[in-house]
Formats: structure tokens, C-alpha cells, sequence
């Protein structure tokens, strides 16, 4: 019974120091993780935004930018095919309208 108790009582001494260097090697490496965004806000500029944020406003805007092109160049070429459509159409109404008058 006391072996048991001795035995359960070194695994949890034995979890816990696992445990703590664990998380002495996750605090070294947020230290590190802070440090270094540290540096790369200095390098930036100082601002208070992250770093990824101002890439991604970019990457958006430029996105946004090249879809309102194609949908402009879209409805100018959507636009010239209609026109032409239409005087087609009205050439071929005149061909039937002078046709007729010359038919009577």
C-alpha cells in the first residue's frame, strides 16, 4: 500500500517538473515571439497595427481595385456589342423599309 502511495506520489513530482519546464520553454518562446514582433514594429515604422495587417488592407484593395476594372472593361465590351447589335438592326430595318417603297 505504501509502495503504491510512494509510487503515485513520484509519477505526480514527476508530471509536475515535466509540467513546469514545459512551460518555462512556452514562456521562453513567447518572450522571443514578443521580442521580435518588437523589432519588426520598429523596423515598420512604430505603429500600433501588426504587421499582417497592413499587407492584407493592401492585398484587399488591390483585389478590389482589378475586379472594378474587369467589370468596367466588361460592361464597355457588353456596351459596344449592344451598340453594334443595334445598328445592325437598324440597317437592316432601312434595307426593308426601302424594300417596300421601292416595291409600290
Amino acid at each position: 500500500m505504501d509502495e503504491m502511495k510512494a509510487e503515485k506520489a513520484a509519477k505526480k513530482k514527476a508530471r509536475e517538473e515535466k509540467n513546469a519546464a514545459s512551460e518555462s520553454v512556452g514562456e521562453t518562446i513567447r518572450r522571443i515571439a514578443v521580442e521580435r514582433l518588437k523589432w519588426t514594429r520598429e523596423a515598420d515604422g512604430g505603429s500600433d497595427e501588426s504587421p499582417g495587417r497592413t499587407n492584407k488592407f493592401a492585398k484587399l484593395a488591390e483585389i478590389l481595385q482589378s475586379q472594378r476594372e474587369q467589370e468596367l472593361t466588361m460592361r464597355r465590351e457588353q456596351w459596344e456589342q449592344e451598340r453594334h447589335d443595334r445598328r445592325n438592326l437598324e440597317q437592316r430595318f432601312m434595307l426593308l423599309l426601302e424594300h417596300l417603297a421601292n416595291k409600290k
